[in-house]
């Protein structure tokens, strides 16, 4: 990559902290304190370096170091972030709960196990299910939007090279982290109780119930507060209600549906019920 795009790349992540577009914090819910900015930095900082790697064929010895990195020593910062963030603004009870959300924990499921899932935090788990073939005609199309910013660089354009990639790298996180919960769970059985599942398209589908699920499933109370909240993210909290929903473009993608089911057949096995559209749409 040429100096002054390195240049550019730098400057546009910046942008994204800096610049005070309502939008953006609109969109990425930046402008509540109930997102906490601790998680939020090593989240994105976790996403872009992951995101970056995986869409750029030349980052292969970056890839491998990201997925051999020991990163309970950032877990262990986030808890005294978070404690640091509740002088400042308590929980509300005894019984309150502070909730984390980011997709990228998945690529780091060991160490957030073991150290949030420390007995003594009595944290709970919402695994969201999505078949296999919708995660990667979502993941694809971000992977290539994300080689706009490398434009002279070697193999930006290996379109195939990129799809065999998404395929294997969604099923190595996906089976690390199953071996990790079923590890995390064998130390104690009664820690199956901590994790509920639940299908994307349920969750997208029913919001107000999916939530009212995992509410009474936890035995946590909704209270009036929580419900009016909720409705109003429903309705006003969804980008795709302003943006629009992007259709799938067939020509990005270089696999077969059938072959990708074969593939993560030990994925249905397992969690098959909250999955209603693995074999397609009938």
């Amino acid at each position: 990559m040429e100096s002054e795009s390195r240049k550019n790349v730098l400057r546009d992540m910046l942008k994204l902290f800096e610049s005070s577009h309502t939008e953006m914090n609109t969109v990425h819910n930046l402008d509540s304190f109930m997102n906490y900015e601790e998680e939020l930095f090593f989240m994105e900082m976790l996403g872009q370096c992951f995101i970056i790697s995986s869409a750029i064929p030349r980052l292969e010895q970056f890839r491998v170091n990201q997925f051999k990195r020991d990163y309970h020593y950032v877990y262990e910062a986030l808890i005294d972030e978070f404690k640091m963030h509740l002088e400042e603004f308590p929980l509300k009870g005894e019984d309150g709960f502070l909730c984390l959300k980011a997709v990228n924990h998945f690529a780091t499921m060991v160490p957030m196990l073991d150290v949030l899932g420390k007995d003594e935090y009595n944290a709970r788990f919402i695994w969201i299910h999505r078949e296999p073939v919708e995660q990667l005609k979502s993941f694809i199309p971000l992977l290539i939007a994300t080689k706009g910013r490398f434009e002279y660089d070697l193999g930006k354009d290996d379109i195939e090279w990129l799809n065999k990639f998404a395929v294997k790298i969604n099923e190595i996180v996906l089976k690390n982290s199953i071996a990790a919960r079923d590890a995390w769970v064998a130390q104690d059985p009664s820690r199956a109780k901590r994790i509920f599942d639940v299908g994307f398209v349920e969750a997208v589908t029913k919001p107000k119930e999916t939530v009212q699920k995992i509410y009474d499933y936890f035995g946590i109370e909704m209270t009036p507060e929580a419900e009016k909240q909720l409705e109003f993210i429903i309705k006003e909290g969804d980008p795709q209600r302003k943006h629009g929903r992007k259709l799938h473009d067939d020509k990005l993608y270089f696999f077969n549906d059938e072959d990708i089911r074969k593939k993560y057949q030990f994925y249905y096995d397992r969690f098959g019920q909250y999955m209603p559209y693995y074999y397609g749409k009938k």
